[in-house]
């Protein structure tokens, strides 16, 4: 069962994208959209193709989650940095 000021909420792909929509107070919407990315911009351009023809027209729209890359290469770190702790992983 959803809360009341669910509006709607999908799965977009598989383990990639689900969202929700929520009706706010002031009557507005919020779109919220958690993505989880693959690692080449090749097999990203689905993902984004399917979140654009999920035509989220709310009054505001987040997108967040794992992009799974780094712009800048001096920022992208070894293996090790970028691993998960086992800390993180039991949350």
């Amino acid at each position: 069962m959803t809360a009341p000021f669910v509006k709607e909420d999908k799965i977009l792909i598989e383990e990639r994208v689900q969202y929700v929509t929520l009706h706010l107070p002031d009557n507005s919407e919020l779109t919220i959209v958690n993505t989880y990315t693959s690692r080449t911009s090749r097999s990203r351009a689905p993902l984004w193709r399917r979140i654009s023809e999920a035509n989220l027209t709310t009054d505001h729209t987040i997108i967040g989650g794992d992009f799974n890359h780094l712009e800048e290469e001096e920022a992208r770190g070894t293996t090790r940095q970028r691993r998960m702790h086992r800390r993180e992983s039991t949350a």
